[in-house]
């Protein structure tokens, strides 16, 4: 599950099962690749003429996790709790590059790896610039519990961040074909997208 801080593995032992304990240590891999991916889109914006100005990251479950992070956390946030020195591999991934999102689109996750930065190292990353947030979460999920949407929501509601929320009545995990007042979850999410980024839609 890829190289992880120590204190990282310190906090993961904790954990119940050694199940648990290399999934909390394989979350700092994802967090990482997950910031190192944007930094590379960023680093090829101009071969592929990516206007990096308007970033949305999109997940469902651990996707949302990964998502959330990525809008809330800071630049150096799964990025520098490592050298290139403990980690050669870091050297081929744009270090010099940022990993700003400009919209986040969480279907069923949580707030799971930027709580995780606060459990290792003590940061606690949320305020009013975080980007906005689409939160859509059912409420009989029984993988993600309801109640992590609940209090994403109240953490963007306290800072003052741009949220939507949207609770999917009877609904369980991973149910992409739901809908929201007649909405699909790809127009939902799109009307999102173009209201919090102004966009111009033709």
């Amino acid at each position: 599950y890829g190289t992880a801080p120590a204190i990282w593995e310190a906090v993961g032992s904790a954990a119940p099962t050694e199940a648990d304990r290399n999934q909390a240590i394989a979350t700092y891999a994802a967090g990482r690749d997950a910031k190192a991916a944007v930094r590379w889109v960023y680093a090829n914006a101009e071969a592929y003429q990516i206007n990096t100005h308007y970033i949305t990251a999109l997940g469902g479950s651990a996707g949302a996790l990964l998502s959330v992070m990525l809008g809330v956390t800071e630049p150096e946030d799964y990025r520098d709790e490592l050298t290139v020195d403990q980690d050669p591999t870091l050297a081929t991934t744009h270090l010099d590059q940022p990993s700003t999102v400009h919209t986040i689109l969480d279907f069923w996750g949580s707030d799971g790896l930027v709580s995780a930065l606060e459990g290792a190292y003590g940061h606690q990353r949320f305020d009013a610039t975080d980007a906005p947030i689409l939160i859509v979460h059912g409420d009989e999920d029984p993988t993600v519990a309801f109640s992590e949407a609940i209090d994403l929501r109240d953490t963007y509601e306290s800072t003052g961040a741009q949220y939507e929320f949207h609770q999917l009545v009877g609904q369980g995990h991973s149910v992409w074909r739901a809908t929201v007042a007649g909405k699909g979850l790809d127009e939902l999410a799109f009307d999102f997208v173009v209201a919090q980024q102004s966009l111009t839609v033709e």
